[in-house]
Parts: structure tokens; sequence; C-alpha cells
């Protein structure tokens, strides 16, 4: 390997440094909140999405109860009726 190239890729190496640093500085630059109030808002709305999850898995536990109930009720008259039609017979 030459000196040249050697050099050249040296060169290449420091520019990418340079462009990362000049990169990250205008990111804290630019960015719309420091870290503090995005760890707040990141834990509002998680504590909201949370919420509404468990909200939606009680609606959905209520309706599953209500659902078994019924079908508890049903069967108890299907019971019922199978007794009533096995006395008919006998």
């Amino acid at each position: 390997m030459s000196w040249s190239r050697f050099g050249d890729k040296l060169m290449g190496i420091g520019t990418a440094c340079w462009v990362f640093l000049v990169g990250a500085i205008a990111a804290q630059l630019f960015a719309p909140e420091c870290g503090e109030q995005m760890r707040g808002q990141l834990r509002t709305e998680a504590t909201a999405q949370l919420e509404t999850a468990q909200g939606q898995w009680q609606k959905s536990m209520d309706s599953m109860q209500n659902e078994i109930a019924r079908l508890q009720n049903q069967m108890h008259t299907l019971r019922k009726k199978q007794e009533a039609e096995v006395e008919a017979v006998a």
C-alpha cells in the first residue's frame, strides 16, 4: 500500500469524523426538547396508552363474562327442556 493511498484513507476517516461531529452538534442544537422533557412526554404517552389498553381489556372481559353467563343460561334451559322431554317419554 502506498503512502498516498494510506493518506487518502486517513483523510477520508478524518472527514467522516468531522461530519459525524458536526451532525451530532446540529442534532443537539435543533432537538425539539431536552432529555427530561422528552422522557416526561414519553412517560405521559405510555401511561395514556396503558390506560386505553386496560380499558379495552376490561371491556372485553365484561363482554366475555356476559357471553359466558348467556351460554350458561342457554345450557340450563336446554337441560330443563331435555329433562322434561325424557319425563314425557317415560
